[in-house]
């Protein structure tokens, strides 16, 4: 009859114990499973780079490696999720060579970025850098929040009006969330701003010129080209189609803003193909259609260089064309948020491909504007 229970007070200083113990315990079992998924992808990064060296091997000067190309060419059995074991990690290798100290053999270093959907985690490698991130689900280097980019087809003729609207609504080569508003060339130089806007107001993402032979011989006026500097040099993104900036035609206000493209326009020859081949990899190939890697061959309409030399990021150029360099076989480069393209030659048709070609190159444009990606992806 004398035994006694706890006291209240007793049993709530019980309870408090065994709570910052379990607090301690469910802390420690945090970080060990934390640390564990940080080794997770330790492993999966190193065993990239091991797949990437055997495919720097069979592929010299590559500068991207991609997942995607590490299991399509069987360099690597698989790219599981650190969390589940799911195979559904993507991400890219980044190769960067120099010359090695006898001037023979390159020196290669590895960065890898990744991502694994379920967890929702992106991560850096050698950085060793695990962080969350809404983008996670596609890429680290994702471009698809990109909901919509309104693009102002500056268009020469009548027959190139509905043309890139046409092309951006095609279903298996274009993408409905780029809008088209089209205007012609008359009309837009005229009253530039009405359709550009204003500096801190400008109307649009990207403007396109150009898509038809010669532009049908017709250049901007003195007017819009400086309000199209001014756009330009504001963050704004030009996409300048075949023949808008050459020196063989009367288009000084066109060729007047060929230092926006890091382009010379007196220098290399007349080539002419329908092919054209993958010089450089990045997210231009990747999104929202994946184009190819290096030495991939597309197929264009026919065209060719105008004496137009690219010294910007040359990402195309034409197929069994002789010339010193990719700089003066130029199909597609870009520099900065602008870029060049030599579209429109063959009556302003487009391939499919080309199409691929332009819908991301107008993501990409959009991409590097809103410093989604840096000038070297």
């Amino acid at each position: 009859m004398n035994n006694k229970g706890f006291t209240l007070v007793e049993i709530l200083a019980t309870i408090a114990i065994l709570g910052i113990l379990s607090g301690i315990a469910i802390g420690g079992v945090q970080k060990y499973i934390e640390k564990s998924r940080q080794q997770a992808y330790d492993t999966l990064a190193t065993s990239s780079i091991d797949a990437t060296k055997e495919y720097v091997m069979d592929h010299p000067g590559v500068e991207q490696v991609y997942f995607d190309d590490l299991l399509e060419g069987n360099y690597i059995d698989n790219i599981s999720n650190p969390k589940d074991n799911s195979s559904n990690c993507s991400g890219r290798v980044k190769v960067n060579t120099k010359k090695g100290s006898n001037g023979v053999l390159d020196d290669y270093t590895y960065n890898v970025f990744m991502c694994c959907g379920s967890d929702n985690y992106a991560y850096e490698y050698p950085k060793k850098k695990l962080y969350k991130t809404n983008n996670c689900k596609a890429h680290t280097y994702d471009i698809s929040e990109i909901k919509e980019i309104k693009v102002l087809h500056v268009y020469p003729n009548d027959q190139t009006k509905l043309q890139l609207t046409n092309w951006m609504s095609d279903k298996k080569s274009g993408d409905e969330r780029i809008k088209v508003i089209p205007v012609s060339i008359e009309n837009f130089n005229n009253d530039p701003n009405s359709y550009l806007g204003d500096v801190g107001n400008w109307k649009i993402d990207v403007a396109v010129f150009g898509f038809w032979d010669c532009n049908a011989s017709k250049d901007l006026s003195a007017k819009s080209s400086s309000v199209l500097e001014t756009y330009m040099n504001s963050g704004g993104s030009v996409i300048f189609g075949h023949d808008t900036m050459t020196r063989s035609l009367n288009h000084p206000n066109f060729n007047r803003l060929a230092p926006y493209m890091n382009m010379s326009l007196d220098g290399g020859g007349y080539n002419r193909s329908t092919q054209v081949t993958i010089v450089r990899a990045g997210i231009f190939t990747e999104y929202p259609y994946r184009i190819g890697t290096q030495g991939t061959v597309l197929t264009i309409p026919s065209s060719h260089v105008t004496g137009q030399v690219a010294n910007g990021d040359v990402w195309l150029t034409f197929s069994g064309v002789s010339q010193s360099s990719y700089a003066a076989t130029v199909y597609l480069s870009t520099y900065k948020n602008n870029a060049f393209i030599q579209t429109g030659d063959h009556g302003g048709q487009a391939t499919q491909d080309e199409q691929k070609i332009i819908a991301n190159i107008i993501f990409y444009m959009k991409a590097k504007q809103d410093g989604l990606v840096s000038n070297n992806e």
